[in-house]
């Protein structure tokens, strides 16, 4: 596992386990989606086998937003790189860091879509 952050359109690695960015109370965790609801994201889109995009709900105040892990983020992207692996990608409030990073993995969206072409085409010529 790898983690970046993304900042006009360049990638920077920040840490090689999620749990270097967490404060030490938060320790007990079973799966991403748990963690980050914890901290106010919600699953935004999705690209099955390729990527996974979280969103940040708006924080109720600014206490709220004070006390919040890593506040200034607003999206985080779960890349799968393996079968059972994955990096994620940390991104501020910013449109072109974001629409950067979605260009960045349209490569491995495409090449998804096109493994399961592939794969329903040859099923339909077995039948």
């Amino acid at each position: 596992m790898a983690i970046y952050t993304i900042k006009q359109g360049l990638f920077s690695r920040v840490a090689d386990r999620v749990e270097e960015l967490l404060k030490a109370r938060v320790v007990h965790w079973n799966s991403f989606e748990e963690l980050f609801r914890g901290f106010r994201f919600v699953l935004h889109d999705e690209v099955a086998g390729v990527y996974d995009i979280y969103r940040r709900q708006a924080f109720d105040s600014s206490q709220q937003r004070l006390l919040s892990w890593m506040p200034a983020i607003q999206w985080i992207f779960v890349v799968s790189t393996s079968d059972d692996d994955v990096d994620l990608i940390l991104i501020e409030d910013s449109l072109p860091d974001y629409l950067e990073a979605l260009r960045q993995l349209q490569p491995l969206a495409l090449r998804a879509k096109q493994r399961a072409y592939d794969v329903r085409a040859e099923l339909d010529s077995q039948q």
